[in-house]
């Protein structure tokens, strides 16, 4: 009888031993993006992102490092919204956020324009780029009108994207050259991307390209201006919405980097 009740008992311990380690996982480790998005943006659950909490849930998703999306080759500007307007590409801009609160993002948080919001990008050299792309997932809480627009990013004379009545429009040198398409739907993430390399300008939507057409080199002044995001530059054109992981290359990306990009 006792031999019987040891083995029990020291059966029952290595059996709540295992299922305590089962349920361990190192912060993100194996975190799915859904997960990461689900841990940053309510810290609750510890699935997909790992520990769920917070940044760290957040950033589960892409891999359990915390740098991995700020750290590709041929990124100029990389801001996540993490609670504030931090650059986190090795450039790291001075990013000044006017007017901008931070909410449940897709990943982690990210940045809630005001009817004056906007993050205000001091000038630097990287920013005249002889080709560029240019990524970022938006919600809109509304549409502009059919004679206005919203600027998601502006560096003035040289390139932006907009959201018109008739959908998200690329635009080069000065809006001398612009490429127009696909309308989103309003409270709904949609991921957006543009790739210029001064012959070629394309669109993106969700991961899909959904217009193309000629472009002209880009404008690559060394001295550079400003630029804003959620906004136009000079101040103008606000978003109605948030945007989360925005990310400046001077690469043009590949349909598949970009595909890949959208899968959150």
């Amino acid at each position: 009888m006792v031999i019987a009740a040891t083995w029990l008992w020291v059966t029952a311990c290595n059996a709540l031993w295992g299922l305590d380690q089962l349920d361990y996982q190192s912060p993100g480790a194996g975190g799915s993006a859904a997960g990461g998005a689900q841990g940053g943006a309510g810290g609750a659950t510890s699935s997909g992102g790992g520990t769920g909490g917070g940044g760290l849930g957040g950033q589960g998703g892409q891999g359990g490092d915390p740098y991995v999306w700020c750290d590709e080759p041929d990124l100029i500007a990389c801001f996540e919204f993490e609670g504030s307007a931090v650059d986190g590409s090795l450039v790291q801009h001075q990013g000044t956020a006017v007017d901008v609160s931070y909410v449940p993002g897709v990943v982690g948080q990210a940045a809630a324009f005001g009817p004056n919001g906007r993050v205000w990008v001091a000038p630097h050299a990287t920013l005249s780029p002889a080709v560029v792309t240019i990524e970022l997932w938006v919600r809109f809480a509304s549409l502009p009108m059919s004679s206005a627009r919203m600027g998601l990013f502006d560096n003035p004379s040289r390139f932006g994207l907009f959201l018109y009545a008739n959908g998200f429009r690329c635009s080069a040198n000065s809006a001398s050259i612009e490429l127009s398409g696909s309308v989103p739907q309003v409270n709904e993430w949609t991921h957006v991307a543009c790739t210029n390399d001064g012959t070629t300008i394309t669109l993106f939507v969700n991961g899909q390209p959904t217009a193309s057409g000629a472009s002209v080199p880009l404008i690559t002044d060394p001295s550079s201006q400003p630029a804003a995001i959620g906004s136009d530059e000079p101040p103008g054109d606000y978003l109605n919405g948030a945007i989360d992981q925005f990310r400046l290359f001077a690469v043009v990306r590949t349909a598949e980097q970009i595909a890949q990009a959208a899968t959150f």
